[in-house]
């Protein structure tokens, strides 16, 4: 049986930190954005999942700070194989704009509800308040579903690489996110 991953990066293995992290974030970002395209559909559980979108979006931004922060820490390890000058370009544009969404999309988010005309709680938990500003908070509502989709988009771009190197190329980028 292999031995787990250390608990940070090496210069050919991702850590279980970053494991974590990464696996982490993505199942939250998949709950919250579940949670906001059906929050409303439901009216006897709108109340609830209104409040989940919020705590788990609070989640998602925490937790997205704190892989920043362990990204801008750690050692990252070298890439397998040789890709195409585009392909390595276009890996590097879609893994920065990932990481930029687990901040600006839950910012954008609280934006929206700090503007809004009423005061927003998480389960009794009293969200800041500012003054109503119809404006902002519309804009901020459209700039945090516009990067929902720019994030769908680019998570859709992540997993089709993540297969490519997995059953095209037959290296072990995928294993490795796996702990593998």
């Amino acid at each position: 049986m292999k031995n787990p991953p250390p608990l940070f990066n090496s210069s050919h293995a991702y850590g279980r930190l970053t494991i974590v992290l990464h696996w982490a974030t993505a199942w939250l970002f998949l709950i919250v954005t579940l949670l906001g395209w059906w929050m409303e559909d439901f009216d006897w559980l709108e109340a609830l999942m209104t409040q989940s979108h919020y705590l788990v979006g609070l989640l998602v931004l925490l937790l997205g700070g704190i892989r920043l922060t362990s990204n801008a820490l750690q050692v990252r390890p070298a890439d397998l194989g040789q890709d195409p000058v585009w392909q390595t370009t276009l890996k590097q544009w879609t893994q920065k704009g990932l990481l930029a969404s687990l901040i600006l999309i839950p910012l954008t988010g609280f934006l929206t509800v700090f503007w809004d005309d009423d005061p927003a709680e998480i389960f009794g938990w009293a969200l800041p308040h500012g003054s109503h500003i119809e404006a902002l908070s519309e804009f901020a509502e459209s700039s945090h579903e516009f990067l929902v989709n720019v994030a769908l988009f680019l998570i859709a771009l992540h997993v089709l690489g993540a297969l490519k190197h997995h059953w095209f190329d037959m290296d072990d980028t995928l294993n490795r996110m796996r702990g593998k």
